[in-house]
């Protein structure tokens, strides 16, 4: 959250909800107060301290009863609050805390929702890794193409080059330039969307990285072709999870697939240490397909106020905007949807990049032959 804070809304006005049972904290919700609109018809919000860079965000608190009051006790606060119109917890997992704020304050009959996305719904992939002693990594992967492919990339890297997995648990600075670098080389520099291309991203990643390292739970992974980063992950490993923020891989090298012979390798490594799970975190992409089907559900969760305001509210969200989005996903609307994001958001997909690149037909990484 303090990254978050720092990186991207240094100014703004943070409000810290804390419940307390004997004394003892149970949970906290932290908020940052934001208004939005023109003169005279200004928006109050009270957003969770996040952004899409942060993945996910829930209220942090115990389980069970003590979990379950202070939820509750959480929300009446939050009601006695004067002056806000609505309150938006982003990207929460499916069964978090958050959920049952919203039932929280729906019982007290304030209009609520959940929103799942517009153009994707939000989900994020994982995959249960329990390799038996002596098994590939790659067999967590469901589909035998896939794996016979990976296993063949791997040789014939390992032919060319000495080939090896480096971990760091240290937010070195040089290590973490190699890592920003690498990414800012790729289709995303070319976008504007690499963490190089942002200060406030820059800073936002390199604060997560010093303090995981300080807390024991960094994973900066880099694959090394005779020395050479070919591949690396800015990754996070806690009570059995491996977390996946950011990666990078260098297009150069793509016929060798890197990106998913560093997966492949660091499946290898957080196994030593028993069952695990590989959590991508972000939203389903092709080479995250290719390791699993698994997803868990996303959403950010709304609560309105009770007057005419933020009942208006609440129906262009949940009336308006779910009526596009079910109209932008109709056969013969499609192409002019996908026309209009692409005008919204534009950048460059990893294929067209390397195309644009090279002067060469696009190929997907992992996948072909």
């Amino acid at each position: 959250m303090s990254a978050y804070l720092r990186a991207f809304v240094p100014d703004a006005r943070l409000l810290l909800v804390e419940a307390r049972t004997d004394g003892r904290l149970t949970a906290v919700l932290p908020l940052v107060e934001t208004s939005r609109g023109w003169p005279g018809l200004r928006v109050r919000q009270l957003q969770g301290a996040a952004n899409i860079h942060s993945c996910r965000f829930d209220i942090t608190c115990e389980k069970g009863p003590a979990g379950e009051a202070a939820v509750a006790a959480i929300w009446a606060a939050l009601r006695g609050i004067p002056g806000w119109d609505l309150i938006e917890i982003p990207r929460v997992p499916q069964g978090g805390a958050a959920e049952a704020l919203v039932a929280q304050a729906e019982k007290d009959g304030y209009p609520t929702g959940f929103w799942r996305g517009f153009w994707q719904s939000i989900e994020s992939p994982y995959a249960a890794v329990d390799l038996p002693p002596g098994a590939d990594a790659v067999t967590v992967a469901g589909n035998a193409h896939f794996r016979r492919n990976v296993k063949r990339r791997l040789r014939r890297a390992m032919e060319e080059y000495d080939v090896r997995l480096r971990r760091l648990d240290e937010a070195d600075p040089a290590a973490l330039e190699a890592f920003f670098d690498l990414e800012r080389r790729s289709w995303k520099g070319t976008a504007g969307t690499a963490i190089a291309c942002s200060d406030g991203t820059r800073e936002f990643y390199s604060d997560v990285a010093r303090q995981a390292a300080e807390h024991g739970y960094l994973a900066l992974y880099f694959l090394d072709f005779d020395g050479i980063p070919v591949a690396a992950h800015l990754g996070l490993r806690h009570n059995g999870r491996y977390y996946l923020p950011k990666i990078a891989y260098d297009e150069d090298y793509a016929r060798f697939s890197p990106g998913q012979l560093l997966m492949r390798a660091i499946i290898e490594d957080v196994s030593k240490d028993g069952p695990a799970v590989i959590d991508f975190l972000g939203l389903m992409a092709p080479w995250k397909a290719d390791w699993t089907e698994n997803v868990l559900p996303h959403s950010s969760c709304f609560i309105f106020q009770t007057g005419l305001r933020g009942r208006l509210l609440h129906l262009g969200r949940f009336s308006v905007l779910s009526a596009a989005r079910t109209a932008a996903h109709h056969p013969s609307l499609e192409p002019a949807a996908k026309a209009l994001q692409q005008w919204r958001k534009p950048s460059l997909s990893p294929q067209a990049w390397r195309q644009s690149k090279l002067g060469s037909p696009a190929v997907s990484e992992g996948v072909v032959e």
